[in-house]
């Protein structure tokens, strides 16, 4: 049996949700070659927008930028924390056990078992694991919240033997 026992923060919170939007790889490709892509559009619009009487298509990039800069790096982080604050069970020390039959979770308000069946996939990133039961509704496990490292290996090893990675 894995335990994981700890009490979630408001950054690991606020990275499972950066986390959670990360894409796929393919669309991760097709994401940055479409940045570049604008990027190489831009210089010429800019360009071509200081000289010319209408710079409507170098404002309509750069509008574009600003716009995709305040959405992930003001409003997403200020999302999460209004949700972190509002929801106190996030808050709440949380034990996990991880086992061949499922998981079982418990804090000092709610507990549940899951068997591996009902996990639709997983995720993981440097310091936290997502796990999902519908593609939004989702589990957060931080790494720290085990005592050896090696539970992190028997853990990723048992989702990866029961559960369905997310790309």
């Amino acid at each position: 049996m894995i335990v994981a026992e700890g009490t979630l923060s408001w950054a690991e919170f606020r990275g499972a949700q950066y986390l959670h939007l990360r894409p796929r790889p393919w669309l991760r490709v097709v994401g940055w070659l479409l940045l570049v892509l604008c990027a190489a559009m831009l210089v010429p619009a800019l360009l071509d927008g200081l000289t010319s009487e209408t710079p409507g298509t170098a404002y309509t990039f750069v509008g574009a930028l600003l716009y995709l800069g305040l959405w992930f790096f003001v409003y997403i982080p200020w999302q999460a924390r209004r949700m972190f604050t509002q929801q106190k069970a996030l808050r709440e020390p949380l034990r996990l056990e991880a086992s061949g039959e499922g998981l079982w979770a418990s804090t000092s308000i709610a507990h549940g078992a899951y068997p591996w069946s009902h996990l639709h996939k997983w995720k993981e990133g440097k310091s936290l694991f997502l796990l999902y039961f519908s593609d939004s509704l989702f589990c957060i496990v931080p790494k720290r919240c085990f005592a050896h490292p090696g539970d992190v290996v028997s853990f990723r090893s048992l989702l990866v033997k029961n559960g369905r990675q997310a790309t």
